[in-house]
């Protein structure tokens, strides 16, 4: 199989790639999967997330943009699938740059599923969010809840979908996938996110910012067990539609206090300041079409978050870290 990965000096691209090439080993030519990750480089991506892969037989790096239709067509050629990780994905930046986040998340998007389609692939695999269902306060939200984006990140990858739909309806020899996680952790994460961002400004002594009360709900899974999902989805043919992503439901509070046991400071370093204008209490994902695929989350946030902490901790000394906070 041979797949294009967008987004793929990325958190969760780079993550899906590590997954894919090294689950397993390639040795056998018949039994390979090839990879091309291709990322713009531009603000949240680097290829020092697969620094351990650089020399690996089946995997090319392509720098370009997703809105670049030469350097897609090239980079699909001969493709099987594509799992389209390329987005904006911060929501905080989403409300001061919403231009930018329509023009990546849809318009990108609209980009690599034609130069995907004209290529002949056979899968198509999205990545979507929980946010596209709005605010859950009680109870779980399944693949078939209406929408209800609240801010321009979740607007813009519930657009996304849309172009995924008005393809499926015409394209029935293609497969197509979306995949909706929940909040995500792990290593390689940009750091405007809570937990690298709040790691890197600890290791540095200084105040974190958390918002209002801290009891926002999120439910949190290690990006290595989304890229086991997306693994399950992209080899078992009858997988098609969307499938949810759920994870282990916390308050921010509840996970800001992890992180301070974990870099041993106390609550004197939390500046609780006044959160966003809209800012949706709760989401939580139903992920049991997923789970009937056979589809099983291994890993565990109090097992997993002590060497996320100390990734973040470690590269909290480079300058880049510093100035990307």
């Amino acid at each position: 199989m041979r797949i294009l990965v967008t987004g793929g000096a990325g958190f969760i691209g780079s993550a899906v790639i590590r997954n894919l090439l090294n689950s397993s080993q390639q040795i056998k030519t018949n039994d390979c999967v090839q990879v091309i990750a291709l990322d713009s480089l531009t603000r949240t991506g680097s290829w020092a997330a697969l620094a351990e892969l650089d020399s690996h037989p089946w995997l090319r790096f392509v720098t370009a943009d997703i809105r670049d239709a030469a350097a897609l067509q090239l980079a699909c050629r001969n493709i099987d699938a594509v799992v389209h990780c390329a987005a904006e994905t911060s929501v905080d930046a989403s409300f001061n740059r919403s231009p930018d986040f329509a023009d990546t998340n849809v318009a990108g998007t609209e980009s690599v599923l034609s130069a995907a389609l004209a290529a002949g692939a056979q899968t198509f695999l999205h990545f979507s969010t929980d946010e596209v269902y709005g605010e859950r306060l009680e109870g779980s939200s399944t693949e078939d809840h209406p929408f209800a984006p609240t801010n321009p990140y979740s607007l813009s990858k519930a657009a996304a979908e849309g172009i995924i739909v008005s393809a499926a309806n015409q394209n029935a020899q293609v497969r197509f996938v979306v995949v909706r996680p929940s909040n995500n952790y792990g290593p390689w994460q940009f750091p405007d996110n809570l937990i690298p961002k709040f790691v890197t400004l600890l290791a540095q002594g200084t105040q974190v910012p958390l918002y209002g009360d801290g009891e926002h709900r999120r439910c949190w899974m290690h990006v290595d067990d989304t890229a086991d999902a997306v693994r399950l989805l992209l080899h078992n043919p009858s997988a098609q539609g969307a499938y949810n992503l759920a994870g282990e439901e916390m308050s921010n509070r509840m996970v800001v206090d992890e992180l301070l046991r974990q870099t041993g400071m106390d609550w004197s370093y939390v500046d609780h300041v006044t959160g966003r204008a809209t800012h949706d209490r709760r989401y939580c994902n139903d992920e049991s079409k997923i789970m009937r695929l056979g589809y099983v989350r291994r890993r565990v946030f109090v097992e997993e978050i002590g060497q996320v902490v100390e990734h973040y901790r470690r590269r909290a000394q480079s300058q880049e870290t510093l100035l990307m906070c």
